[in-house]
This record gives structure tokens, C-alpha cells and sequence, in this order.
């Protein structure tokens, strides 16, 4: 144990903080803490907690019949305790932790960094930066099946666009869709993998970032 863990007065382990608490538990998570622990700052460093409703918004929601009282107030409260927040940041987690690092990919493809590299050039692979990382979610390889990587992986690229939030990109393709259906309703992933047409895709695609 450090001796800066220990109480400088008791000499004994000193009470640990929420904030170590939360670095211990993310710890647990990677192989890369501090990468997760950067990316989670930067995150929560971008978003702005939304205000609550004002007199005037509430009672125009009410005279229009928009929401209920009982609805406005479920929300004024999930505001008030910060729980929108909350869910983001959930949400942020749960898309990040579905991504891999350079070496990942590379260790997976079988190809050096430059030819990794090369492909996002050129588009044939999907990857963002986040906390000054180059990560690539992990939907598009095709882990277990002949080819490494998901049959139309440009063309959806192509169609997710670059101004597109790579975590909804990472939704949308892990989303069952009730409009692709070949035994049951499939994931856009799952649906590109079993041979399923491209531009199926790429019309829910374009719909979603028209919302």
C-alpha cells in the first residue's frame, strides 16, 4: 500500500473518495483506465444539463394538451435530479465500451497500423476519435464468419455521413428494426450479414438522421 493511501493522523488506510471510487470501477471495465476516464471527462465536459421547464412552458403544454400534469411533473423531476444527464452519460459508456484500439484491429485484420490507417482514409473502415484515440466501433468486423468485415461496411459509411454522432451510428446498427425482418425483426448489423440488401439499410438509415 502507498503511504499516501494512509491517514496522515491514524496511520491507517484512509476513507476513499466517490472519485476514486468511480476510477476503480472504470478501471475494471479496460485494460486502458485512463484512455475511458479521459473520454468519460471529455463527455461530461461537452454536455449542459437541461433546465427545467418555466411557468410559461408548462402552461402551454397544458392548454395545447401535449402533456398531462402528472407528465410534466415526472419530468420536471428526472430534470432536477439530473437523470437526462445521467442517461447520456450511460448511453456514452455504453457505446464506447463496444469499440477497439488500433491494436485490437490490427490484431484481429492481420494488418500493420499503416494499412489500418490507409483503410479510414479511403473509407472502407469506420473509425472516430475520441479522448484523442483513433477507436473503431466494433459492428462492422464479422467476428465468426468467413469475412473479417461486414459486407456493405462503405456504403454505410458513405450513408452514415461524417457529421453523423458515431455513437447513434453504433445504436442504429445494434437496434433491431421491425422493417428488416427475415425471421424475426434483425439488427441492421445482423440483417448486412446474413446477405441481407444494402439500400434497406440505407433507407432507415436516411430517415433516422432526418429526426
Amino acid at each position: 500500500m502507498d503511504d499516501r493511501d494512509l491517514d496522515p493522523v491514524a496511520h491507517e488506510p484512509a476513507p476513499r473518495t466517490p472519485i476514486q471510487n468511480l476510477a476503480d470501477a472504470i478501471s475494471q471495465l479496460t485494460d486502458d483506465p485512463e484512455w475511458m476516464i479521459a473520454a468519460l471527462t471529455e463527455k461530461l465536459r461537452s454536455m449542459r444539463a437541461p433546465a427545467p421547464p418555466t411557468e410559461a412552458e408548462v402552461q402551454f403544454l397544458l392548454s395545447s394538451s401535449a402533456l398531462t400534469p402528472a407528465e410534466i411533473s415526472r419530468i420536471s423531476d428526472r430534470v432536477a435530479r439530473y437523470i437526462l444527464v445521467l442517461e447520456g452519460a450511460d448511453s456514452f459508456l455504453s457505446a464506447l465500451h463496444v469499440t477497439w484500439s488500433l491494436e485490437q484491429v490490427s490484431s484481429y485484420l492481420g494488418k500493420p497500423h499503416a494499412d489500418i490507417l490507409a483503410a479510414v482514409d479511403q473509407r472502407r473502415l469506420y473509425a472516430v476519435k475520441i479522448a484523442q484515440r483513433m477507436r473503431f466501433p466494433v459492428f462492422q468486423f464479422a467476428i465468426g464468419h468467413p469475412e473479417p468485415l461486414m459486407p456493405h461496411l462503405p456504403e454505410v459509411i458513405e450513408a452514415a455521413g461524417e457529421t453523423t454522432n458515431w455513437a447513434s451510428v453504433v445504436a442504429f446498427m445494434e437496434t433491431r428494426r421491425a422493417e428488416l425482418v427475415a425471421v424475426a425483426a434483425q439488427t441492421p448489423r445482423a440483417w448486412l450479414l446474413d446477405g441481407g440488401r444494402f439500400d434497406e439499410v440505407e433507407q432507415l438509415l436516411n430517415a433516422t438522421h432526418r429526426h
